[in-house]
């Protein structure tokens, strides 16, 4: 178990759980093959040479030469598999299972499963050697007929178990999201409906069917209604976030200039009524953007204009647009 994970594989805001890599075993396993192979052109060249000294001398020189090539070949081969083995390791994220693997020297290879996908993780050990040296394999399945086989890790059970708490704690987490969206969408109809009811006895008291009202009070009462208008549809954007994760966006490109004027203008009277001066400093060349112009309007510079009113005591806020 460590954990130096390569930064470069994890997604932003990705943390490593725990870090494993394969059993000693791996390499000296693959050193022992190489050692053995190493050892028998060098014996096979001792036996012909001695049998062989008077009748061809050369026949011993020939053989030496290739069995030193054989045991260069051989130690390039052994490089490579404790290249394999070194790069070779798993990581288990708060989001993921990822595994890293080394084939031959330059290419590495990267497989990952989502821990929202994993259905089970069984830890096997088999034979003598992998009891007595603790080591062994641990296959993960997954939905869609995913597998994944981390083969010769040293306890497999700490990985199973890794992989466990890691699977359940985002279980835990999906739940109380999916809670949370239901809360956020029940609220949100609540409010949409007082906002509704609201937005009704507004506009009627602006289109006048209550009767008479002063001038003061019908624009207090359509600054009022727009507002509210406005707050219907942030709720719509709410519930259509917490259905499908992510609001719409409408996105064109439009020159900001028009919608600051707009904003200014419209929060004038507010301004006014706490004695305060509201100017518009607008740059005269086009200010082109791109976005959604509706959202822009009324989720940022609006609320940059109420906080600027709110929170200044007196004097001027100056509104205005610059490149």
């Amino acid at each position: 178990l460590r954990m130096n994970a390569d930064t470069s594989i994890l997604e932003k805001g990705e943390t490593v759980a725990a870090e494993f890599r394969r059993h000693w075993i791996v390499p000296m396993r693959a050193a022992v093959v190489i050692g053995v192979l190493g050892a028998l052109p060098f014996t096979v060249w001792s036996f012909i040479t001695l049998a062989s000294t008077t009748r061809a001398p050369y026949v011993g020189r020939i053989l030496f030469f290739t069995a030193v090539l054989w045991a260069f070949v051989l130690w390039i081969a052994l490089f490579v598999k404790w290249t394999q083995y070194w790069l070779a390791r798993w990581y288990v994220t708060d989001r993921r299972i990822i595994g890293i693997g080394q084939r031959g020297i330059f290419i590495r290879e990267a497989t990952s499963i989502a821990l929202s996908k994993v259905e089970s993780a069984s830890a096997r050990t088999e034979g003598p050697a992998q009891s007595l040296l603790h080591f062994g394999n641990l296959e993960i399945e997954g939905g869609a007929g995913e597998r994944i086989l981390v083969a010769d890790i040293p306890h497999p059970e700490a990985m199973q178990r890794a992989v466990q708490e890691a699977t359940m704690h985002t279980s835990a987490l999906q739940e109380e999201n999916e809670r949370g969206r239901q809360t956020l969408k029940i609220v949100a109809h609540e409010v949409k409906g007082y906002l509704a009811h609201n937005v009704a006895l507004l506009s009627g008291i602006v289109a006048g069917d209550f009767g008479s009202v002063s001038d003061p009070l019908k624009g207090f009462a359509g600054r009022a209604l727009s507002s509210t208008r406005e707050g219907v549809g942030a709720l719509k954007d709410i519930l259509e976030s917490s259905t499908s994760g992510a609001a719409s966006l409408h996105t064109e490109r439009f020159d900001l200039r028009e919608e600051v004027s707009a904003i200014a203008e419209r929060e004038k009277p507010a301004a006014a009524a706490k004695g305060l001066t509201l100017e518009i400093t607008i740059y005269p060349e086009p200010c082109m953007v791109e976005g959604d112009r509706e959202k822009l309007r009324e989720r940022v510079l609006r609320n940059i204009v109420e906080n600027a009113i709110n929170y200044t005591p007196a004097g001027r806020i100056t509104l205005g647009t610059t490149i």
